[in-house]
């Protein structure tokens, strides 16, 4: 009789802990040491494609008509790629054409200068504001594969004409420096898609496709980094 009753006790139980609810683990709450959006980490960023070498070099094919100011952000973004992958990837600069060759162009009539009248009483009070026209900022392109293996690629850097490197006077602002606030979010973009990266729907990603284009007085919160999750993306596939 003991033993029906044991045997019956262990049946229950065991039905028990079969149907048991099973507690729900979220795992977007659980705490990562990186945390990764869900959207960003989800979708094909790029196609498959790699460069099969390291160092990987890069031209500035006319850096006189570039200037000081934009060669030195050129080189700016390749370093801090290099950096925020501890040497993974790599650069060098040559002055021949290279795995990377990089353009400097300049766009006209796009930089504008208002004048409003305003009467007050006999008084003429004359307000000054400037716009910049809609423009691409950068063009990148891939130019030569050898099947999935990315031979050369092309970086078309575009700055606003009339400035320090189409207008020399002492003192002049660079024609690159007045809508990027100085950052080199715009380099950055432009060489991540020569690895193969696409854009990205987050305004907030260095991959957005919407151009960063600021004036001077508006330049708060504008620079951005690297996203983490094309860091970890870069480091997986050439370390």
């Amino acid at each position: 009789m003991k033993k029906k009753i044991i045997l019956g006790v262990l049946f229950i139980l065991f039905i028990i802990s079969v149907f048991q609810p099973r507690p729900q683990i979220n795992y977007e709450n659980k705490e990562l040491p990186v945390q990764i959006n869900k959207d960003q980490e989800t979708q094909d960023t790029n196609n498959g494609l790699y460069w099969d070498h390291m160092p990987i070099s890069y031209y500035i094919t006319n850096e006189e008509e570039c200037g000081s100011y934009e060669t030195s952000q050129i080189k700016d973004a390749f370093n801090k790629i290099q950096s925020d992958t501890s040497n993974i990837i790599s650069f060098k600069k040559i002055k021949e054409p290279a795995d990377i060759n990089v353009t400097c162009s300049f766009i006209k009539d796009c930089y504008i200068e208002h004048r409003e009248a305003e009467y007050l009483g006999d008084v003429i009070i004359v307000n000054k504001y400037t716009s910049v026209c809609n423009h691409t900022a950068g063009l990148a392109q891939i130019t030569n594969l050898e099947g999935n293996k990315i031979i050369n690629a092309q970086i078309n850097l575009i700055g606003l004409y009339g400035f320090a490197e189409t207008t020399p006077k002492k003192g002049a602002v660079s024609g690159f420096a007045k809508t990027s606030c100085g950052h080199i979010n715009t380099e950055l973009h432009e060489i991540l898609h020569v690895f193969d990266y696409d854009h990205v729907n987050d305004i907030n990603s260095i991959m957005s496709p919407s151009g960063d284009q600021y004036l001077d007085n508006n330049c708060l919160n504008t620079r951005k980094e690297i996203d983490i999750w094309i860091l970890q993306d870069l480091i997986k596939r050439y370390k």
